[in-house]
């Protein structure tokens, strides 16, 4: 299930870098700045959890399926946060207005989709890190 993980988080690194790279060629920047942001924030993420698995062992499939699940609701919740701080740009252009008030019509969507992202990583993070010391001292004896 590690490796199931792993190909997933990768296949959407790759994806998203790919559609990523197609919008950037094709697009007017200012209107395309959320999506862009949008798949940055999966690539980061993806990466981020790759990284995770990689340099933490967690055995069994209940770990592997919390860890995935845990990825899935990051990337959701990232990709409205950094699709929402990409309509900054656009909002600031678009209606004439400065950055922080163009910044104070997403703040809210910014917080309610931000802290899930951060906090399932944590979560994960933990969960592993425990597990991985739970699985080193067991071996050491």
């Amino acid at each position: 299930m590690r490796t199931v993980n792993l190909v997933v988080m990768l296949a959407v690194t790759v994806i998203s870098a790919l559609l990523g790279a197609i919008n950037l060629l094709l697009g007017d920047h200012p209107r395309h700045l959320p999506l862009m942001a949008a798949l940055l924030s999966l690539i980061l993420v993806s990466v981020a959890y790759a990284l995770l698995l990689v340099n933490h062992a967690a055995k069994g499939l209940g770990g592997q399926v919390l860890v995935l699940l845990l990825y899935m609701v990051s990337i959701a919740a990232g990709f409205v946060t950094c699709g929402s701080l990409g309509l900054v740009p656009y909002t600031m252009e678009s209606q004439g207005v400065g950055f922080l008030p163009a910044l104070n019509r997403v703040w809210r969507t910014v917080l309610t989709f931000g802290v899930p992202a951060v906090g399932s990583y944590a979560l994960a993070v933990f969960y592993l890190r425990r597990r991985s010391a739970a699985l080193r001292r067991t071996s050491d004896q």
